[in-house]
């Protein structure tokens, strides 16, 4: 797990040198949230296929044409199966996600409030068992798409998705696991 978070750090030092090195245009900072619709796939015996419904909370900076953005997803929460290897019974998780990316924005030349985008970034997956003391994590990428609506100055309406593609392991290092997860967004943010 030492080894994910170094490698999400360097990511971070990496991105925030991008953006100070280049010339800064209009934008600034924002946060935001609103709701996920989350779909998980794994081959970890005990998650299989799952759907929930979560929050999402995200902080970034937008330039004109760049920006970098935190998120944080949680909230969605399913039953799981007898977990292989140590046997514990059925129980529930809860699933959790972590993504740091970068997006590209659009600015089309006949709408000044809509801003279409693209996104790529790493992200940090967490699977936790409600009753027993067990849990699966990992990381991987994430590509993502979607669109700003200005609605004031400074309010935003975010409609997107995103894919996720992760390698997990469990606590007791049984795996690695083939996990995919979708996002659908639909969110409010505030452009400082």
């Amino acid at each position: 797990m030492k080894h994910r978070i170094m490698m999400l750090c360097r990511l971070c030092l990496f991105l925030l040198f991008l953006f100070i090195s280049g010339e800064v245009y209009a934008g600034g900072f924002y946060i935001g949230g609103g709701v996920s619709l989350v779909t998980l796939n794994s081959d970890h015996p005990s998650i299989n296929d799952q759907n929930g419904i979560g929050y999402l909370l995200f902080a970034g900076t937008k330039y004109d044409k760049w920006g970098i953005e935190l998120a944080a997803t949680g909230g969605p929460s399913f039953s799981t199966g007898p977990t292989p290897g140590i046997y514990y019974p059925e129980d529930s998780a809860e699933y959790t996600i972590l993504d740091l990316g970068i997006k590209r924005y659009f600015h089309p030349k006949n709408t000044t409030n809509l801003s279409p985008w693209i996104g790529a970034g790493l992200g940090l997956h967490f699977i936790d068992w409600s009753t027993f003391y067990y849990n699966v994590d990992g990381y991987g990428y994430s590509i993502s798409g979607g669109v700003d609506y200005q609605i004031d100055p400074d309010w935003f309406i975010r409609g997107g998705a995103v894919y996720h593609d992760f390698k997990s392991d469990d606590f007791y290092e049984y795996g690695p696991y083939d996990d995919t997860a979708t996002q659908i967004n639909l969110v409010v943010f505030f452009l400082f």
